[in-house]
């Protein structure tokens, strides 16, 4: 089962979730919270790096 870990605010929460081999993730150590027009933006160009 894959599973995405929720909350990940500091370095360390990371770092013990991937000694747990966690491989999924959100919070606002990764990201901070955007609107959706930022989404589609950030969705976009991420597209446009998988295409390249």
């Amino acid at each position: 089962m894959k599973v995405v870990a929720e909350g990940v605010e500091t370095e360390d929460h990371l770092s013990k979730l991937e000694a747990m081999d966690c491989e999924y993730v959100q919070g606002f150590f990764i990201a901070k919270p955007v609107d959706s027009q930022e989404a589609g933006i950030l969705l976009g160009k991420s597209f446009d790096q998988i295409k390249n």
